[in-house]
């Protein structure tokens, strides 16, 4: 099971986004764009535990990296996390961070129900790269739709707007007129 999540401001984890083999964790396979809002009650709980234990956010900031072999390995403080990962289905997880412009911005990761799963070095070495691209196309994802909306937006004042606009090109051509 692999997960991304974005870190924000503080430290909160946003729009969790979350791919699972068919009938891993009890659920079908979900598309990279599913926001956090219509992901599985388990990956709801595992961004709340994560939240409710930044030392794992702040592990991960400071080495990029944050390898759980089992639930009993975490702290008596981190019970919201330890709940969150068996209510998840979870025994043992793996994160990398993801980092933009020097700031942690996300963090990919895959998790397992088995407990001390052997993450492999070429895992971990796959995982960056794969999780900056995941970022990234999610990141481009929501910018163009940002721009979809802006340009709708523009399309529609200017077709009802009660006073006339001509645009012209550099070369004296007329490109647009509002009638």
């Amino acid at each position: 099971h692999a997960f991304l999540f974005r870190v924000g401001e503080g430290g909160a984890v946003q729009g969790a986004y979350e791919w699972a083999a068919s009938d891993a964790f009890g659920q079908a396979a979900r598309p990279a764009d599913v926001p956090a809002s219509l992901t599985s009650a388990a990956i709801e709980a595992l961004a709340r535990g994560l939240q409710h234990y930044p030392a794992v956010l702040a592990d991960t900031a400071d080495g990029g990296l944050f390898v759980l072999n089992t639930t009993d390995e975490l702290p008596p403080d981190a019970d919201p996390l330890r709940q969150a990962l068996r209510d998840y289905g979870a025994e043992s997880v793996l994160l990398v961070a993801i980092f933009y412009q020097n700031q942690l911005t996300g963090m990919f990761g895959l998790a397992a129900r088995q407990p001390y799963q052997v993450w492999h070095p070429q895992t971990i070495s796959l995982l960056n790269p794969c999780g900056e691209i995941f970022y990234r196309a999610i990141e481009k994802k929501q910018t163009e739709q940002l721009i979809r909306e802006s340009e709708a937006k523009y399309r529609t004042l200017v077709e009802n707007m009660n006073e006339g606009l001509l645009t012209v090109s550099k070369e004296g051509r007329i490109t647009f007129v509002n009638g």
